[in-house]
């Protein structure tokens, strides 16, 4: 199976696995916690953070993994219905 018929999930596990990275080694090396790197592999995207935070993520990940960050973004924004959003009670800290 190509890149191309690959969700973002198969695509990580499948580039972690080549690179015999595991989670903890991948979440040290980007410094992302291993909670939503997690929910990403096991595509429990109800468990993410809202989106901008998830485009981070995944441009962390694939400069360690030496994948294409942009295309793995615009391959999550594919599946509208798993990205978070802010909502209307959203609001910034009382400090800004």
């Amino acid at each position: 199976m190509d890149n191309e018929t690959k969700n973002v999930s198969q695509i990580l596990v499948d580039a972690l696995r080549v690179k015999g990275f595991s989670v903890e080694k991948l979440s040290q090396m980007t410094g992302v916690s291993e909670q939503p790197l997690v929910a990403l592999l096991e595509e429990q995207y109800k468990k993410l953070p809202p989106a901008p935070y998830v485009h981070g993520y995944l441009i962390k990940m694939a400069e360690v993994l030496g994948l294409d960050g942009k295309k793995l973004w615009n391959d999550f924004l594919k599946n509208d219905e798993v990205i978070r959003r802010s909502g209307s009670r959203d609001q910034l800290p009382t400090n800004r």
